[in-house]
């Protein structure tokens, strides 16, 4: 281990190496690093200090110290190009890793966004992470973890919704939920996803450059005949589950779902350890990042057909490429700053 952390701390300082040693063994370690001996007179010395590490234990922290040690020489720095919170069931886990990490950049993926959003106070951000853990059995990132209490959405869930297949949550094959715990989910996937769809519709309404309007899907429903109507086209629709919505005012929250949202929001806004994840999304992320010369970026830049960068209306003004990232993402970056402000352009971006 010495040998490879000697080898891959070659181009770099005495000094940086020393910040990259284990606190507890640096004394020991670069007296083993950096033998002067050319006469081999300290041979026996040298033995002794191994021997003294394994005799009072120490050798397995030690071991384990320099691996690490080795990992922080070989990546001095880390490009997280996105979706921390789409990489399975645990990324409260790589936050606290990242956060500990000596040198790390983040590039913000979709889903890291929507996290950000739903701590910044946009109800349609928060409404879509608990749909997302629903549909893959995921909530206990937002219970467990970050100590959101859920109980009042499932009061409503189990009031309005049945059982039904279209929201029955993918499972890992390893899954250890009951049925019981599974039709929980199923109801509260139902009725987080109405609470969404009714919450897009003012958004997109009062924003028409956005031009979403195809994304108004409850207001083209016809609830008599179980049917919508996409692009002319008539359809007819399983799996309902529409005992929430107002066919006349399909966007109108029931008081019960205003009331649950804004407990949920609440309860997001001072989850102290969400707040210390999401403050380190903010400090060290970005939606792009130009390092080396290379452009990282997750996902992708607009574009027409023609390859040219797509314009997009924003109020007044229009704005396409970098130009177009950089008011995303001061529009982020304010909306973050003003959590008490939920229907303002900055949130419903």
């Amino acid at each position: 281990m010495l040998k490879l952390v000697s080898y891959a701390s070659s181009k770099y300082t005495r000094s940086k190496l020393r910040k990259a040693l284990p606190e507890q063994f640096i004394y020991v370690v670069e007296e083993l690093l950096y033998k002067t001996d050319s006469t081999n007179n300290k041979d026996p010395y040298y033995e002794e200090i191994y021997r003294q590490i394994i005799s009072l234990g120490q050798a397995d922290k030690l071991i384990i110290g320099l691996a690490y040690t080795t990992q922080r020489l070989v990546v001095d720095h880390l490009h997280v190009v996105g979706d921390i919170y789409d990489r399975g069931p645990d990324p409260d886990k790589i936050m606290d890793t990242l956060i500990n990490y000596h040198s790390v950049d983040i590039q913000w993926g979709n889903h890291d966004v929507l996290w950000i959003g739903a701590y910044a106070g946009s109800l349609v951000c928060l409404a879509n992470i608990i749909r997302i853990g629903a549909r893959y059995d995921n909530l206990d990132i937002i219970e467990d973890v970050y100590g959101i209490n859920l109980r009042p959405l499932l009061n409503l869930a189990e009031k309005y919704y049945d059982d039904n297949p279209a929201f029955r949550p993918k499972l890992q094959s390893n899954h250890n939920s009951s049925e019981q715990e599974i039709l929980q989910i199923t109801k509260i996937h139902q009725a987080i996803a109405m609470i969404q769809f009714k919450l897009e519709i003012p958004i997109i309404k009062r924003r028409p450059y956005f031009n979403m309007s195809e994304r108004l899907l409850l207001e083209q429903i016809d609830y008599d005949k179980n049917e919508i109507k996409i692009g002319g086209k008539t359809y007819p629709l399983e799996n309902t589950c529409f005992r929430a919505v107002n066919p006349q005012q399909p966007e109108q929250l029931l008081e019960e779902e205003q009331e649950v949202m804004e407990k949920l929001l609440f309860s997001v806004q001072h989850s102290e350890k969400l707040a210390k994840h999401m403050n380190f999304l903010m400090k060290k992320g970005s939606l792009y990042l130009k390092y080396n010369g290379n452009l990282l970026i997750h996902g992708c830049i607009p574009l027409d057909e023609e390859g040219n960068m797509e314009e997009m209306q924003i109020e007044d003004k229009t704005y396409s490429g970098r130009q177009l990232l950089d008011v995303f993402e001061y529009y982020l970056r304010y909306s973050f700053a003003h959590p008490e402000e939920t229907d303002d352009l900055a949130t419903d971006m």
